[in-house]
């Protein structure tokens, strides 16, 4: 109870109502939970195909920058309305190697406003932190690797911006003392 009041999931504002839905799938695809499949799409119900999406993040660390792969998002249109999606559950294509007390920087490709991360291995959080700015926000948004997170797998984040809220993994390539 207190871990899910920390992740920010008690909230009843809107922003919160869409952290805790993209945060949900988030975490359903760090695991390999599995979605229902749509039944017999109808061609109608698809969204356009000129909605606006967010960014796709990116991640560096060691040198090695690679994209994240979006779980879920929610972004408001131009025209007001709001779309919002799950991703399909899978890993990033591209894993980053981490060591203990380097800096790992998170490139959100548009200013943010917060960026929520979590570490995991196994399925258990090893490192959970939320970075808030200013109301113009940063782009690139950096910190360092704790050394009991040092052997973590994942690496989940949950991006908020003016127009939505973002949530991406990507994989970690840990030292080899840790596998």
């Amino acid at each position: 109870m207190q871990r899910v009041q920390r992740l920010g999931l008690r909230t009843s504002s809107s922003a919160g109502l869409r952290r805790r839905l993209v945060l949900a799938v988030v975490l359903a695809g760090a695991f390999g939970a599995t979605l229902p499949a749509p039944a017999a799409a109808d061609p109608h119900d698809q969204p356009p195909p000129d909605i606006q999406r967010p960014p796709t993040p990116k991640v560096t660390s060691l040198g090695v920058t690679a994209r994240a792969k979006l779980d879920g998002w929610c972004w408001r249109q131009s025209d007001g309305s709001q779309v919002c999606t799950a991703g399909t559950p899978g890993r990033s294509k591209r894993a980053i190697p981490i060591r203990a007390g380097r800096r790992v920087t998170i490139d959100a490709r548009r200013r943010a406003l917060a960026v929520e991360i979590a570490m995991w291995r196994r399925g258990v959080p090893l490192y959970e932190r939320r970075f808030r700015r200013a109301s113009e926000g940063e782009r690139r948004w950096r910190f360092r690797v704790p050394l009991h997170a040092a052997c973590a797998k994942n690496l989940t984040m949950v991006i908020d911006y003016r127009r939505g809220s973002v949530g991406s993994q990507i994989r970690l390539r840990p030292h080899y003392l840790c596998r």
